[in-house]
């Protein structure tokens, strides 16, 4: 998977060998909120069920709270800006179409056009139709406000059945190639976000390890 550490690093036209005329950009939102554990996955699905159905919703709440801790989500603002920055650098001749949802703040003095993003997972089986721009594009980027774009499976898969070139730039400004090998390498890390059974596992090693050497330390009698 090939990637630039921000926006200045990249090449210009995102390394394509073609000019990048017209390009279509979306500004999703964090959407950690209606994310489904394990999407993508029929393993991690069904460990994802047997995980809802095990934990209290006292430790789905802990959860919750330590994914969006660590997701550290930027605003849609902040994408905007990062955005800027990389059209700028690498496509500053191309036409942008700039995805969103209509309620988000998204500064875009970049975009020659600026349409509201579906809000319904189903509209994202046609996303350019949806938007109803009339425009063939020559690339999608799509930004994602955490590192890892938790929620967005969905929406990813839409674009890479519709669009040859996908791009993503994340929250920390990285920007890269979105093909099926960089999506299959987020199931895994998306699903320990999403579960933190990484940390379950090691409270419980933890747990049995404190308990073995309590009873090895106990006294035996002669």
């Amino acid at each position: 998977m090939q990637a630039y550490k921000n926006a200045q690093e990249t090449p210009a036209n995102l390394g394509l060998d073609q000019p990048v005329k017209n390009v279509l950009v979306i500004i999703p939102g964090y959407a950690a909120g209606t994310s489904r554990i394990g999407e993508g996955s029929a393993l991690l699905s069904a460990v994802g069920w047997l995980w809802r159905v095990l934990t209290t919703g006292n430790y789905k709440s802990f959860v919750q709270q330590y994914r969006d801790y660590y997701a550290n989500p930027r605003s849609s603002a902040y994408m905007a800006g990062a955005i800027g920055e990389l059209i700028g650098k690498g496509l500053p001749d191309a036409q942008v179409v700039l995805a969103c949802p209509a309620q988000d703040d998204c500064p875009s003095s970049w975009a020659a056009r600026r349409l509201p993003l579906p809000a319904a997972r189903s509209d994202y089986s046609d996303v350019v139709k949806s938007l109803g721009t009339g425009v063939t594009f020559d690339a999608a980027i799509l930004a994602h406000h955490d590192a890892l774009g938790l929620g967005l499976y969905p929406l990813e898969r839409a674009l890479l059945a519709q669009f040859k070139d996908v791009f993503v730039i994340n929250g920390r400004r990285r920007v890269y190639r979105l093909d099926q090998p960089a999506q299959q390498a987020h199931k895994l890390r998306r699903f320990l976000a999403q579960t933190r059974l990484a940390e379950l596992l090691m409270s419980y090693h933890i747990d049995l390890l404190t308990f073995f050497l309590k009873w090895s330390n106990q006294p035996r009698k002669s």
